[in-house]
């Protein structure tokens, strides 16, 4: 949900920027992440400085915001980081969020044992305090799934996608003041949803609002519908 809207409304001017689907301008493989990359057209002036402070007040709107949505089946449990872990997402923005940037690298939405756990996008336990230095109190979601419980940094699991991000990125350039330098991360929607079965549902994978009450009926009335529609005419 951080978007060239909210950027704008950061730095006070419209971000010369282009979308694209890989890392391929940046010489990394995705291996089928879900993983957006923002590339710029041309660098803006280094002049040019981007509020921590704007982008920690973005962030507080957007965890009240997001916290007054509603979700149905199959989604039963939606974890909101930036609530209850805000504190580490604070100190990430506060950190490495300052300064022009050449690119905004955007992740679809926090992992059950990345973002969920530490607050940080992408956010590998292991990798989140030992590369990007970051480490503090994590709460708990008001509604918490039995089988993917939020034990902040002291989860024991490791998230892939994060190590490969981070990884990649302390490979590449070695230290995280090179690579914040240049980029941010971030996630562009900051739920996480999860089903009865503890299964992470990706944003893209949520109906649209008009097709909630779909799910309420029988899945051969909903079969029989696309049955009809697909009927040829005659």
């Amino acid at each position: 949900m951080f978007a060239p809207g909210l950027y704008k409304q950061a730095t006070g001017e419209r971000p010369h920027i282009t979308f694209s689907v890989s890392f391929y301008a940046l010489e990394f493989d995705p291996l089928n992440m879900s993983l957006g990359c923002l590339t710029p057209q041309r660098r803006r002036p280094a002049t040019v400085a981007r509020p921590c402070r704007a982008l920690v007040s973005i962030a507080r709107s957007l965890a009240a915001a997001v916290d007054r949505l509603s979700f149905a089946a199959p989604v039963t449990h939606v974890y909101n980081p930036l609530a209850y872990a805000w504190e580490p997402h604070r100190l990430y923005l506060e950190r490495w969020g300052s300064g022009p940037k050449e690119a905004v690298f955007l992740g679809m939405n926090p992992g059950p044992f990345g973002m969920a756990q530490t607050g940080v996008p992408f956010g590998e336990v292991e990798l989140v305090r030992e590369w990007v230095g970051v480490e503090a109190p994590v709460g708990k979601p008001a509604r918490e799934h039995p089988k993917r419980p939020v034990e902040g940094f002291a989860c024991p699991r490791r998230e892939v996608s994060g190590q490969r991000l981070w990884g990649w990125a302390a490979e590449r350039f070695g230290t995280p003041e090179r690579f914040f330098a240049r980029f941010l991360v971030l996630n562009y929607c900051p739920l996480v949803f999860l089903e009865e079965s503890g299964r992470n549902r990706t944003p893209d994978k949520l109906p649209a609002a008009g097709e909630w009450s779909r799910w309420k009926r029988p899945a051969t009335e909903r079969s029989g519908r696309r049955s009809r529609r697909s009927r040829p005419d005659g």
